[in-house]
């Protein structure tokens, strides 16, 4: 995963042939990504389940959720997990994290605020789920504006509203 500035790369476009001027995994993260998204002037990174790279860094190994900061170029805040996050969507300046069941964080802090387990979204750990039909991020839909996100299992769907 690598993010470049959009501005600087229309002007220059030889910026993109650099491994990332904003961010980059090499040197940061050891597992492979399993999910990541923008949240406000940061980006939520999750790591799949993968075995820690011996000869990679410390700072972020398998089954981890954490915000980076796109201005200090350093991590807000580091979080291990129980299971993977699996791929991660913006809700409204928090973030669903899609593994199993919807799980919702707080993107400021990264703690749980709120979990559905009897809605089950299917065990990718990431937005690639190949021929398994609804398995993953394609069985959310998320509405930001009115605070409501929606899954399905491929029979039924089912809307959750926010306060």
């Amino acid at each position: 995963m690598a993010v470049y500035d959009l501005e600087k790369a229309l002007a220059d476009p030889t910026t993109l042939d650099s491994v990332g001027d904003v961010f980059t995994q090499i040197g940061v993260v050891q597992a492979e990504v399993g999910g990541a998204c923008f949240v406000g002037e940061g980006i939520v990174i999750s790591t799949s389940t993968e075995e820690n790279d011996p000869d990679g860094p410390d700072d972020l190994g398998p089954t981890m959720l954490a915000r980076w900061s796109l201005a200090d170029r350093s991590f807000v805040w580091r979080s291990q997990l129980d299971q993977p996050a699996g791929d991660v969507v913006p809700f409204a300046g928090d973030f669903l994290a899609l593994y199993d069941h919807p799980r919702l964080y707080d993107g400021a802090t990264g703690d749980l605020i709120a979990a559905w387990p009897d809605l089950p979204t299917g065990h990718a750990e990431g937005p690639i789920v190949s021929a398994r039909s609804f398995s993953g991020p394609r069985r959310v839909a998320v509405d930001e504006i009115r605070r409501r996100f929606a899954v399905t299992d491929g029979e039924r769907t089912t809307v959750v509203h926010l306060g």
